[in-house]
This record gives structure tokens, C-alpha cells and sequence, in this order.
């Protein structure tokens, strides 16, 4: 929505070298030739967009906030807390290829490891409580139900994505049956009542028709 003022804006500050692309989904082409991603937002909390674009093997460049403190361990994530270290930030990132992800960063970046990230900060301990709005028995079942929640809740995460990876698995292990098993196309027998080949002197069959002259062989498309 803020594309145009973000465009004029650019030209006021003389960077009309800078091209705007619009919005662009993660796997645009368009995205491809880029090696760096910048997120300068203060409010975007655990921007999906810089997750993605370290999935995707590229820089980011973010500031130095809490929000953004998931991305601190990435090897790629390029932090910076003043204009200068911004720009110390730009220039490795325009010299250096970024890094392949390790297993345990890519780890990092699936649903599952979200999810058990949301579990271990949603999980209340029995002892968190405060004993002035809940007494003991109703503070440990409160507890005990919402410990069950949340394991119901994995769970069937887990299952959802176990399901979903076994049906790729199978749908691609019928497909390459089917193609193992696929027989060659027939032929098509010739029509009944036509007259049948008999040896020629070359020793080819060459049919006959009712006057007992050669014809050329008959093809069945």
C-alpha cells in the first residue's frame, strides 16, 4: 500500500537507482539474482520474512532488537545497531556469499521446532500461579488441563505432518510402480473378413486380395 510514497520518497533522496518490485511471493523468480534481504522493522515481531529468506540461503540484515533475537545465531544474519555498523553490514554481505545452512539452523526453521518453541513458552509451571486469584487444587487442575492441551495439541501437529509426509511417500512410490508395471500399447488386430498374408518369394508375407494379387502390407494406426 505504500509503494508509491516509498517510491517518491526514494527519488526525493536522489535513489533512483533503486528498483521497487511490489510484493512478491518468497519463491518469485524475481528473487533469485538477490543475495541480500534487509529488514529494518522495529515492530514486525519474529518477522516471517526474515525466516524465509534465511531459508532460502540468503544475508539478512536486521537490527539490533529483541524481536530479531531468534535470527542471532544464524551464521548469516548480520546485525546492526547504528548507521555505520548498517553499512559495515551491507558491504560484507555485497563481498561475501552467505553461508549454507546448517542441519541445525535448518532445524530450526520447521514447523516442528516452532511448535516446541511455543510449548516450552506457553507451558505455565504449577508453582506460577498466584495463590491470591487460585487456590492449590484449582491452580494444579488448571495446570494439569492445560499441560494436556498443549500435548494434545503437538501431537496432533506431529500426526498432521507424519500423514502428509507419508501420502508424498506413497503417492510417489505408486506413481513409480505404475511406471515399472505399465504394459506397451497393443497392437490392434486387423478387421475380421480381411484376407490373410502369404509368403512371397522374398520370403516377406505380402497379402493377397480375392484376385490373388499382391497388396501393399495393410497398417493399423
Amino acid at each position: 500500500d505504500d509503494l508509491e510514497a516509498i517510491k517518491a520518497e526514494a527519488h526525493d533522496m536522489k535513489l533512483d537507482s533503486c528498483v521497487f518490485h511490489g510484493s512478491r511471493d518468497h519463491l518469485h523468480p524475481d528473487l533469485k539474482a538477490y543475495r541480500c534481504f534487509i529488514n529494518p522493522s522495529l515492530s514486525d515481531v519474529v518477522a516471517t520474512t526474515s525466516a524465509e529468506a534465511l531459508a532460502m540461503g540468503k544475508w539478512i540484515i536486521v537490527a539490533d532488537h529483541p524481536e530479531n533475537e531468534f535470527f542471532r545465531p544464524f551464521h548469516n544474519c548480520l546485525i546492526y545497531d547504528s548507521p555505520e555498523a548498517f553499512s559495515q553490514c551491507l558491504a560484507r554481505a555485497m563481498a561475501e556469499l552467505p553461508a549454507p545452512l546448517s542441519p541445525e539452523e535448518r532445524e530450526s526453521l520447521t514447523w516442528e521446532a516452532a511448535t516446541e518453541r511455543f510449548l516450552d513458552v506457553a507451558e505455565i509451571g504449577q508453582g506460577e500461579w498466584p495463590n491470591s486469584m487460585l487456590t492449590d487444587a484449582v491452580a494444579g487442575l488448571t495446570y494439569s488441563i492445560t499441560l494436556e492441551m498443549l500435548k494434545t495439541f503437538k501431537k496432533g501437529l506431529t500426526m498432521g505432518s507424519n500423514m502428509a509426509r507419508g501420502m508424498r511417500k506413497a503417492m510417489a512410490r505408486d506413481r513409480i510402480n505404475d511406471l515399472r508395471h505399465q504394459k506397451p500399447a497393443r497392437r490392434p488386430k486387423p478387421p475380421r473378413g480381411a484376407p490373410r498374408p502369404r509368403p512371397s518369394p522374398s520370403g516377406n508375407p505380402t497379402p493377397v486380395n480375392a484376385s490373388g494379387k499382391e497388396e501393399p502390407v495393410p497398417t493399423f494406426a
